[in-house]
């Protein structure tokens, strides 16, 4: 069997013709067919053919496959009907017999099916008709919105059917009530000008049957009804809606006496009272998911005020005074955050250095200009310098804008980046990549500056505060022999611990606000979008965070991004399984021979390793096998 398939993707549109009876779809280059999306999974589905019938089938994907929007597992696929995968489009054409090149009969074939093709909507009335019913249909069906939805129904039966009110009545306390009235132009009706005859109603509601009246005023049956002559009432076509859990009808008239419905109208109408039971019920569950949403949402909060109270009531039982200055943009629900904070309050009351300690992206920095923008320095400069790009032989110049082979003592004033952090704060982030070079040069720098060594005009003391930023504290880095001794003694003051994003998720939502104010960005997220982002672990925390909010405002510019755009933006930072095994392993294995000082036996004990074994992991790894001291 020859199975056609078409795919389309961006602005690039392919047909695949082809006989193999399972077709694969994915980013994979194995895929029968190859679609280089980031959203699509390396093997996302794959189309099977069993006898006459195809059928597709999700591989476990990540962001699923939907037939005609509806997500499945597996299906029958019929032809003409698109199956979505992220961001490409594949529509089944048609499966037929492949044809023999020889066969001289073909031209036969070809000629009867280009005979047999429809008639043109443009020559036929009724296909014209049915074409108009969806084109107005369509787009209702897509909404949530109830009462959006119904009007539109209503209004495209008045229009598909040439009448010139439509009403839908439903059943409250015993009698029928207009819930909506419109008329052709699209306008709404008062009920109070409804205008209906409650005798059709109660036959039409009693009797379960729809009603074609071609001239009420003639009817022997309805010519009793006060309301027929007092209304006018001649052509009427009345439905009761489908189902057992509404009660209710769809009233459609025209003032014309003979002729304004016919037995075509009579067939189609059903058709709209059933969209309309469809609409009601979907809407009122939409409405009361939304009402169960909202209600989570404000006990949610409701618990996130509870807790930050009883954290504040549970500080003053500690006896812990309130904050002296103002940390107020930084969010700290989490117990450890409230205790960094409260370090930090104390640091920007004294003029000490400062350790900020904590994971890297984990906002350090952003802490560090905080206390400075707090404390007696903050008219004067905040300069921050990335300690792994210091070059090895350019370091003093780089830091006192001065050459290691310069005269010392005729120098006559400080340069570099310590003569632009003058008067105010010089923050060294990620203390743990200083090379030995740098090391040296700056503990050399603070000796002249506390001894007065060399010329006094170059002293340091008072001029400059420092504050560091390191993944490890200051002890840990001595202990790994990656920093000196002498100078962690001149740099170690207040120590200030941060927390990953992880350990302090309940602050999540206010840091994305914040980032988002940041960014200025032109969408807003939405509960479901905010949802996915707190449920991601965020091994690179705040950074990784501004990052995925970045791609978010470039992938959805104009709209506001949904859960899927949120999952497709975190994924694709995804790690292959072994890859991301191999870093955990990696990370877990640095954060050992720190603690243990670099020792391989320590650290194979505590790994539950032996040293061979932890040996041959480390140059797997890529990572450095140093010698122990003393071996």
């Amino acid at each position: 069997m020859l199975i056609t398939l078409r795919v389309l993707h961006g602005q690039v549109e392919r047909v695949i013709r082809t006989d193999k009876d399972t077709i694969t779809v994915g980013r994979s280059k194995g895929c029968t067919i190859a679609i280089d999306d980031p959203g699509l999974s390396r093997t996302h589905c794959q189309f099977e053919r069993t006898g006459t019938r195809l059928f597709v089938r999700d591989l476990n994907s990540r962001n699923g496959t939907r037939i005609e929007g509806e997500l499945v597992s597996k299906s029958v696929v019929r032809p003409r009907e698109r199956i979505t995968c992220a961001n490409a489009v594949i529509t089944f054409e048609s499966m037929e017999k492949e044809p023999d090149a020889d066969d001289p009969g073909m031209k036969t074939v070809e000629l009867l099916l280009e005979r047999a093709r429809p008639v043109s909507s443009s020559v036929n009335p009724e296909a014209q008709r049915l074409q108009r019913m969806l084109e107005m249909l369509a787009p209702l069906l897509r909404g949530l919105d109830r009462e959006k939805s119904l009007q539109g129904i209503l209004d495209a039966a008045i229009a598909l059917l040439r009448a010139e009110r439509g009403f839908l009545v439903l059943m409250g306390a015993g009698a029928p009530t207009v819930h909506l009235a419109r008329n052709a132009q699209g306008e709404n009706l008062a009920a109070a000008d409804a205008g209906i005859s409650r005798g059709i109603l109660r036959r039409v509601l009693q009797e379960g049957v729809a009603l074609l009246i071609d001239d009420a005023s003639s009817d022997d049956a309805l010519a009793a009804l006060g309301s027929v002559h007092a209304l006018q009432l001649r052509s009427v076509l009345c439905v009761p809606l489908p189902g057992t859990a509404l009660q209710g009808a769809l009233w459609l008239d025209h003032r014309a006496p003979r002729g304004g419905f016919d037995h075509r109208d009579l067939a189609i109408v059903p058709f709209f009272a059933e969209l309309a039971v469809v609409a009601l019920e979907t809407g009122e569950r939409f409405a009361e998911e939304r009402s169960r949403a909202r209600d989570l949402e404000e006990d949610v909060e409701r618990g996130r005020e509870e807790l930050v109270r009883m954290s504040a009531v549970l500080d003053r039982v500690r006896g812990e005074e309130p904050l002296r200055h103002d940390f107020g943009r930084i969010p700290a629900r989490s117990r450890a955050m409230r205790t960094a904070v409260r370090m930090a309050d104390r640091a920007a009351g004294v003029d000490s250095s400062v350790v900020f300690v904590g994971p890297a992206g984990s906002g350090k920095e952003h802490l560090a200009r905080a206390v400075h923008a707090q404390s007696s320095r903050r008219e004067h400069p905040f300069v921050a310098v990335l300690c792994a790009s210091l070059p090895a032989g350019l370091a003093e110049t780089e830091l006192f804008g001065r050459s290691a082979a310069a005269d010392q003592p005729r120098a006559r004033a400080i340069g570099g980046l310590f003569g632009s952090a003058a008067g105010g704060c010089l923050y060294l982030d990620g203390l743990q990549n200083l090379c030995a070079q740098a090391q040296a040069v700056l503990l050399r720098g603070l000796v002249q500056a506390e001894g007065g060594e060399g010329n006094p005009e170059v002293s340091l003391s008072g001029s400059v505060r420092i504050m560091t930023g390191s993944s490890l504290s200051l002890a840990h880095l001595v202990a790994a022999g990656r920093l000196d001794e002498d100078l962690r003694r001149r740099l170690d003051g207040l120590s200030i611990n941060l927390p990953s994003l992880q350990q302090r998720i309940v602050e999540l939502p206010e840091l994305i606000d914040q980032l988002l104010l940041e960014l200025q960005s032109p969408f807003t997220l939405g509960p479901e979008a905010r949802r996915a982002l707190c449920a991601h672990a965020w091994p690179g925390n705040l950074v990784e965070l501004k990052s995925v909010l970045q791609r978010l405002a470039l992938l959805r510019s104009r709209a506001n991004p949904g859960r899927a755009d949120v999952e497709q933006c975190i994924g694709e930072q995804t790690l292959p399984l072994r890859d991301a095994v191999d870093d955990l392993e990696r990370r877990a294995i640095e954060r050992t021979l720190d603690a243990c000082g670099g020792s391989i036996s320590a650290a194979a004990r505590q790994l539950g390793l032996s040293r061979p074994g932890l040996r041959k992991m480390l140059r797997r790894l890529g990572l450095r096998d140093s010698p122990e001291p003393g071996n």
